[in-house]
């Protein structure tokens, strides 16, 4: 007999249910796809449906000691509401904890999936022997989260860690935070994902890069771009 656990991670493109045992075992895991366009509704029953698939495979293996699910975006600790979230339009400040409570009838610990995977490098990763750690996270968007003496770092307001929502270009493109100019947008973190400088990028032309070490690349081979944007979020 093995306790488990169920984790959720929600993304903006995919959606993963896993159950694990004590030790951090992968028990099994399910993959889906974040249907973002039907609505929260439809996304948040599928998902409840794949965890009691799961826990009813399980039943016999062990307890299952708990669920928690990872979103992201803003979310109010102590109500269990989804404040903003760039990565799932539509879902602002609605209680997505007390939803998800209500249709799988059990308490569910809902966090920023960013701080989750965060606690999992701290608990079976890189973050294993040290107190003190910082995690970027990327993915549909930019995410962080910061581990102090051992504990996640919320900050006063609840956004310590949060890498993916500040300024890096004070004239950027508009975020979906309500920012202007934020790392989780895909023209800001790598200006060579966005079609209108893609093309001209360390003279490589056609907009045919495709990963980050060509445009570092560039740059280091004095590409005027590459040096000119890396000066830019540097200020």
């Amino acid at each position: 007999m093995s306790d488990f656990s169920i984790g959720v991670d929600l993304g903006g493109t995919n959606l993963r249910i896993a159950a694990v045992n004590r030790q951090g075992d992968l028990m099994e895991k399910v993959t889906l796809g974040t249907r973002v366009a039907l609505g929260k509704d439809h996304v948040i029953r599928e998902m409840c449906d794949a965890i009691r698939v799961l826990a009813v495979k399980y039943k016999d293996a062990g307890s299952l000691q708990g669920i928690g699910v990872g979103v992201p975006g803003i979310i109010d600790m102590k109500t269990g509401m989804l404040r903003e979230s760039p990565n799932l339009p539509g879902w602002a400040e609605t209680p997505v904890q007390a939803e998800i409570e209500q249709l799988l009838g059990t308490r569910v610990i809902l966090e920023n999936d960013a701080r989750v995977a965060t606690l999992g490098e701290k608990w079976l990763g890189a973050g294993r022997s040290v107190n003190d750690m910082a995690m970027l996270t990327l993915g549909t968007g930019v995410g962080g989260g910061l581990v102090l003496g051992g504990k996640i770092w919320y900050g006063v307001h609840g956004m310590g860690g949060e890498f993916g929502h500040f300024t890096v270009e004070p004239e950027g493109h508009p975020c979906g935070c309500g920012n202007r100019g934020c790392p989780s947008d895909a023209g800001e973190l790598f200006p060579l994902a966005a079609n209108d400088v893609g093309r001209s990028v360390c003279g490589l032309g056609g907009g045919n890069l495709r990963h980050s070490r060509q445009y570092f690349g560039g740059a280091r081979r004095g590409g005027s771009f590459g040096t000119g944007t890396d000066h830019s979020p540097g200020q």
